[in-house]
């Protein structure tokens, strides 16, 4: 592969990963909170699966397993724990209330906050668990060297237990000093692990596919009629965090069609210089925006509010203030020695991976 074609192919996932962390954004805008529910269906049918797939396609399941969680704990837990802590104990200096500073670093520590500002951060530890149970399985001989046909039904069985064990341990709650706390799912969400690890798996071996992607006019278009159809058809909805995935069969299809209309999109947008640097550039700060765009998001929607009532174009407002916040955000961590020591990894690699997580 030349160089200008290996950079083309950087700039197509960048643009992928820049669409993806858009509909995060968005999915947690007033906009579709307020809407009777198409808009978040058709978000969250492929946004996180979108990522999932992204992750799998520069996973390297033949380093060894502890630098393998060693890089992946620099990557991705250090962001996560860092940003929560530091607002636990902005949160202990504000209140004073010991006991709740307590349950909130029990949440953190468990992998699932429920602080409303920080709830998409539950992905980030979950990520972390995905890449080592992936490469577990990589590493077995019978599943790294199996047909294409053993490892589409072995795929499918991971969706399909998944699927149908995905509510098992929906809300676990214990009582903490005569409150009850509630906690969503198994620590760093375990329980959807074999839902969300197919999509990670699924990228892994079609690696060479994405990363040499050309679209095809005859499959976008069978992919289109698919996510058209099955979502005037049917009334699935899938939101991961909340343990909905619906039916195996048909939100697995959902998915896989809406990430293949993402791809094309991205190789069409790629080809146009000033489109392709603003997604790319929203693609490789997709880890900021994923940490910070929620509690700016809120803020600002609030603030807008107090000067108008027109909600909607208040919500299109806050979107915008959140992406950009975020964005200025992680530029002044970069050039900050400290900041950029405890939210990126001590060792740049090579290439990015998706939302800030570097490939070994």
């Amino acid at each position: 592969m030349s160089l200008s074609t290996e950079k083309n192919h950087v700039v197509l996932i960048d643009t992928a990963k820049g669409i993806g962390i858009i509909l995060i954004v968005f999915g947690h805008s007033w906009i579709v909170a307020q809407s009777p529910g198409e808009l978040f269906r058709i978000i969250y049918s492929v946004h996180i699966p979108l990522f999932l797939l992204l992750s799998g396609v520069f996973h390297n399941p033949n380093i060894p397993i502890l630098t393998i969680l060693k890089s992946k704990a620099d990557s991705l837990l250090k962001p996560y724990f860092v940003t929560l802590l530091l607002f636990a104990i902005c949160f202990l200096i504000i209140t004073s209330n010991g006991n709740a500073f307590l349950i909130t670093i029990f949440k953190i520590v468990y992998g699932s906050p429920e602080v409303q500002a920080w709830i998409p951060l539950w992905y980030l530890p979950h990520l972390f668990l995905i890449t080592i149970f992936s490469t577990l399985i990589l590493k077995l001989k019978f599943f790294n060297e199996s047909t294409l046909v053993i490892r589409i039904l072995l795929l499918a069985l991971l969706i399909f237990i998944g699927t149908y064990t995905i509510r098992t341990f929906w809300l676990i709650s214990f009582t903490w000093n005569l409150q009850k706390v509630r906690h969503i799912g198994l620590p760093f969400s375990a329980d959807i692990l074999l839902v969300t690890s197919s999509y990670f798996l699924t990228g892994y071996f079609l690696r060479e596919h994405v990363k040499e992607f050309k679209k095809s006019y005859l499959l976008m278009f069978a992919c289109l009629s698919i996510f058209v159809a099955i979502f005037l058809l049917t009334n699935l909805t899938t939101d991961l965090h909340r343990r909905r995935y619906g039916d195996p069969i048909l939100s697995t299809l959902w998915a896989f069609s809406g990430i293949y209309l993402i791809l094309c999109a991205s190789s069409v947008i790629a080809n146009y210089p000033i489109p392709a640097k603003v997604f790319s550039y929203l693609g490789k700060n997709s880890l900021f925006i994923l940490l910070f765009h929620m509690l700016f998001q809120n803020i600002a929607f609030r603030v807008a509010n107090e000067l108008s009532e027109r909600k909607f174009y208040n919500s299109i407002f806050a979107f915008i203030v959140a992406l950009s916040l975020s964005m200025l955000l992680g530029e002044i961590i970069r050039r900050i020695e400290f900041l950029r020591i405890l939210y990126l990894p001590f060792k740049k690699p090579r290439q990015p991976d998706t939302l800030g997580a570097y490939p070994l």
